[in-house]
């Protein structure tokens, strides 16, 4: 997935946009989204304002990476209802399973002779 700008972006006046919808599109859009009802984004991957409103910025500055963040964010509060469960890991559970795992490649090793 990448963030671009939208062909109805506010420097190309020759294409209208819709109310609703943000200057920001998502390439590479699932498919099977497409189908999903959200207040965050419309078929083909454009964004609402309600994605882009998210953006908390005191300077205002609206880039691809902070809209890709806003929109993420954005997701988990509605993944659940396109039918996806949302598994949260906390940061030290994910340390202790890299840990765990790196100890048993290292045992496997001395195992192996190496």
């Amino acid at each position: 997935m990448k963030f671009v700008k939208a062909p109805f972006n506010p420097d190309n006046k020759t294409i209208l946009r819709p109310e609703m919808l943000s200057f920001w599109k998502i390439n590479n859009f699932p498919e099977e989204w497409n189908i999903c009802v959200s207040e965050y984004f419309i078929p083909e991957g454009h964004l609402t304002c309600a994605a882009i409103d998210s953006i908390e910025d005191p300077e205002g500055k609206v880039d691809a990476l902070r809209v890709e963040q806003a929109f993420f964010h954005c997701l988990e509060q509605e993944i659940e209802s396109f039918g996806y469960l949302l598994f949260r890991c906390d940061s030290q559970l994910k340390n202790d399973a890299i840990r765990t795992y790196l100890d048993e490649w290292e045992k496997d090793d001395q195992d192996a002779g190496f």
